[in-house]
Protein backbone atom coordinates (compact mmCIF):
# COMPACT_ATOMS: atom_id res chain seq x y z
CA UNK A 1 0.00 0.00 0.00
CA UNK A 2 1.46 3.32 -1.05
CA UNK A 3 1.67 6.09 1.53
CA UNK A 4 0.24 9.50 0.76
CA UNK A 5 2.74 12.29 1.35
CA UNK A 6 2.64 13.38 4.97
CA UNK A 7 1.58 17.03 5.33
CA UNK A 8 2.68 19.58 7.88
CA UNK A 9 5.90 21.05 9.20
CA UNK A 10 5.95 19.14 12.46
CA UNK A 11 7.67 15.78 12.82
CA UNK A 12 6.91 13.11 15.37
CA UNK A 13 10.04 13.96 17.40
CA UNK A 14 9.77 17.75 17.27
CA UNK A 15 6.02 18.21 17.72
CA UNK A 16 6.25 18.48 21.50
CA UNK A 17 9.75 19.85 22.01
CA UNK A 18 9.91 21.44 25.43
CA UNK A 19 6.80 19.62 26.66
CA UNK A 20 7.88 16.00 26.59
CA UNK A 21 9.45 14.79 29.83
CA UNK A 22 9.83 11.16 28.73
CA UNK A 23 9.30 9.26 25.49
CA UNK A 24 9.86 5.91 23.82
CA UNK A 25 8.61 4.16 20.69
CA UNK A 26 5.09 3.65 22.07
CA UNK A 27 4.40 6.45 24.57
CA UNK A 28 5.15 10.07 25.32
CA UNK A 29 4.71 11.72 28.69
CA UNK A 30 3.59 15.34 28.55
CA UNK A 31 3.70 17.02 31.93
CA UNK A 32 2.26 14.18 34.04
CA UNK A 33 0.09 12.61 31.34
CA UNK A 34 1.21 9.53 29.39
CA UNK A 35 -0.15 9.20 25.84
CA UNK A 36 0.02 6.05 23.74
CA UNK A 37 1.49 7.07 20.39
CA UNK A 38 2.05 3.90 18.36
CA UNK A 39 -0.81 3.42 15.88
CA UNK A 40 0.98 1.21 13.36
CA UNK A 41 -1.55 -1.60 13.83
CA UNK A 42 -4.15 0.64 12.15
CA UNK A 43 -2.47 0.01 8.80
CA UNK A 44 -4.12 -3.42 8.51
CA UNK A 45 -7.54 -1.80 8.88
CA UNK A 46 -6.70 1.02 6.45
CA UNK A 47 -5.54 -1.53 3.88
CA UNK A 48 -9.13 -2.79 3.60
CA UNK A 49 -10.33 0.57 2.26
CA UNK A 50 -10.34 0.99 -1.50
CA UNK A 51 -11.11 4.71 -1.91
CA UNK A 52 -9.22 7.19 0.24
CA UNK A 53 -10.42 10.67 -0.54
CA UNK A 54 -12.35 11.87 2.51
CA UNK A 55 -12.81 10.36 5.96
CA UNK A 56 -14.00 11.40 9.40
CA UNK A 57 -12.39 10.45 12.69
CA UNK A 58 -14.67 10.82 15.71
CA UNK A 59 -12.55 11.25 18.81
CA UNK A 60 -8.97 12.22 17.96
CA UNK A 61 -7.42 13.18 21.30
CA UNK A 62 -3.83 14.31 20.53
CA UNK A 63 -3.98 13.16 16.90
CA UNK A 64 -1.68 10.14 16.77
CA UNK A 65 -4.12 8.05 14.76
CA UNK A 66 -5.08 11.17 12.82
CA UNK A 67 -1.49 11.50 11.64
CA UNK A 68 -1.51 7.93 10.35
CA UNK A 69 -4.86 8.36 8.57
CA UNK A 70 -3.51 11.53 6.93
CA UNK A 71 -0.79 9.51 5.24
CA UNK A 72 -3.38 7.52 3.29
CA UNK A 73 -6.44 9.78 2.88
CA UNK A 74 -6.54 13.05 0.96
CA UNK A 75 -8.63 14.71 3.67
CA UNK A 76 -9.15 13.73 7.30
CA UNK A 77 -11.80 15.57 9.31
CA UNK A 78 -11.28 15.23 13.04
CA UNK A 79 -14.29 15.64 15.32
CA UNK A 80 -13.66 16.09 19.02
CA UNK A 81 -15.35 18.56 21.40
CA UNK A 82 -12.75 17.92 24.13
CA UNK A 83 -15.48 17.92 26.76
CA UNK A 84 -14.54 16.03 29.96
CA UNK A 85 -16.65 13.38 31.64
CA UNK A 86 -18.07 11.78 28.50
CA UNK A 87 -17.07 8.31 29.71
CA UNK A 88 -16.38 7.64 33.40
CA UNK A 89 -14.39 4.49 32.63
CA UNK A 90 -12.08 6.14 30.08
CA UNK A 91 -9.01 7.96 31.37
CA UNK A 92 -9.06 10.10 28.22
CA UNK A 93 -12.22 11.84 29.39
CA UNK A 94 -10.37 13.51 32.27
CA UNK A 95 -10.05 17.28 32.12
CA UNK A 96 -6.25 17.64 32.23
CA UNK A 97 -5.66 15.01 29.55
CA UNK A 98 -8.22 16.60 27.24
CA UNK A 99 -6.77 20.09 27.64
CA UNK A 100 -3.28 18.82 26.83
CA UNK A 101 -4.52 16.72 23.93
CA UNK A 102 -6.40 19.66 22.43
CA UNK A 103 -3.28 21.84 22.40
CA UNK A 104 -1.06 19.04 21.11
CA UNK A 105 -3.44 18.33 18.25
CA UNK A 106 -3.41 21.98 17.24
CA UNK A 107 0.39 22.11 17.30
CA UNK A 108 0.70 19.02 15.13
CA UNK A 109 -1.74 20.03 12.41
CA UNK A 110 -1.83 23.83 12.39
CA UNK A 111 -0.11 23.93 8.99
CA UNK A 112 -1.56 20.73 7.53
CA UNK A 113 -4.21 21.34 4.83
CA UNK A 114 -5.01 17.62 4.76
CA UNK A 115 -6.42 17.66 8.30
CA UNK A 116 -9.39 19.72 9.47
CA UNK A 117 -10.71 19.68 13.02
CA UNK A 118 -14.24 20.43 14.18
CA UNK A 119 -14.43 20.92 17.94
CA UNK A 120 -18.06 19.89 18.08
CA UNK A 121 -20.10 17.00 19.37
CA UNK A 122 -20.52 14.09 17.00
CA UNK A 123 -24.23 14.60 16.32
CA UNK A 124 -23.80 18.33 15.67
CA UNK A 125 -20.85 17.84 13.34
CA UNK A 126 -22.69 15.22 11.30
CA UNK A 127 -25.08 17.86 9.99
CA UNK A 128 -22.19 19.37 8.03
CA UNK A 129 -21.81 16.28 5.84
CA UNK A 130 -23.98 15.07 2.99
CA UNK A 131 -25.24 11.51 3.01
CA UNK A 132 -22.99 8.98 1.23
CA UNK A 133 -20.11 11.46 1.04
CA UNK A 134 -17.41 9.70 3.07
CA UNK A 135 -15.07 6.82 2.30
CA UNK A 136 -14.46 5.97 5.95
CA UNK A 137 -15.86 6.93 9.34
CA UNK A 138 -13.67 5.86 12.25
CA UNK A 139 -15.27 6.01 15.72
CA UNK A 140 -13.09 6.33 18.82
CA UNK A 141 -15.20 8.31 21.26
CA UNK A 142 -17.52 7.11 24.06
CA UNK A 143 -17.34 3.39 24.85
CA UNK A 144 -20.71 2.70 26.45
CA UNK A 145 -23.56 1.09 24.52
CA UNK A 146 -25.65 4.24 24.00
CA UNK A 147 -22.73 6.41 22.91
CA UNK A 148 -21.54 3.89 20.32
CA UNK A 149 -25.07 3.18 19.13
CA UNK A 150 -25.72 6.90 18.63
CA UNK A 151 -22.46 7.41 16.74
CA UNK A 152 -23.11 4.47 14.41
CA UNK A 153 -26.70 5.51 13.71
CA UNK A 154 -25.64 9.13 13.15
CA UNK A 155 -22.73 8.45 10.81
CA UNK A 156 -23.72 5.32 8.91
CA UNK A 157 -25.82 7.31 6.39
CA UNK A 158 -22.82 9.56 5.71
CA UNK A 159 -20.73 6.68 4.33
CA UNK A 160 -20.95 6.02 0.60
CA UNK A 161 -21.91 2.62 -0.76
CA UNK A 162 -18.74 0.53 -0.72
CA UNK A 163 -17.18 2.69 1.98
CA UNK A 164 -16.46 1.62 5.54
CA UNK A 165 -17.44 2.41 9.10
CA UNK A 166 -15.04 1.27 11.79
CA UNK A 167 -13.84 1.95 15.30
CA UNK A 168 -11.45 1.30 18.13
CA UNK A 169 -11.49 -0.59 21.46
CA UNK A 170 -13.59 -3.60 20.50
CA UNK A 171 -12.82 -5.25 23.85
CA UNK A 172 -15.05 -2.81 25.77
CA UNK A 173 -18.29 -4.73 26.55
CA UNK A 174 -20.80 -1.93 25.86
CA UNK A 175 -19.06 -0.97 22.66
CA UNK A 176 -18.90 -4.57 21.46
CA UNK A 177 -22.61 -5.06 22.18
CA UNK A 178 -23.58 -1.95 20.21
CA UNK A 179 -21.45 -2.90 17.20
CA UNK A 180 -22.77 -6.48 17.24
CA UNK A 181 -26.38 -5.29 17.45
CA UNK A 182 -26.20 -2.70 14.68
CA UNK A 183 -23.51 -4.16 12.42
CA UNK A 184 -23.65 -7.95 12.82
CA UNK A 185 -21.44 -8.57 9.78
CA UNK A 186 -18.48 -6.60 11.13
CA UNK A 187 -14.93 -7.92 11.22
CA UNK A 188 -12.39 -7.53 14.02
CA UNK A 189 -8.80 -6.56 13.17
CA UNK A 190 -6.19 -6.01 15.88
CA UNK A 191 -8.81 -5.15 18.48
CA UNK A 192 -10.73 -2.81 16.14
CA UNK A 193 -13.98 -3.36 14.27
CA UNK A 194 -14.84 -2.58 10.66
CA UNK A 195 -17.69 -3.21 8.25
CA UNK A 196 -18.30 -2.40 4.61
CA UNK A 197 -21.37 -0.28 3.87
CA UNK A 198 -23.63 -1.66 1.17
CA UNK A 199 -26.00 0.40 -0.97
CA UNK A 200 -29.58 1.03 0.08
Amino acid sequence: MKDKKNHGIYTEKSDFEGLITKSDSDYITVLSEKFYTNRDSLVDLISMTTHRKKMVEIGSLAGFSTRLFARYFELVVSIDPYEPGYDEQDINSQTQRLLLAKDLFHLRFVDDPGVIQLQEKSVEAATRFEDQSLDLVYIDAGHNFEAVKNDIETWLPKVRSGGFIAGDDYSWPGLKDAVSALLPEHQVIDGRWITRVSGS
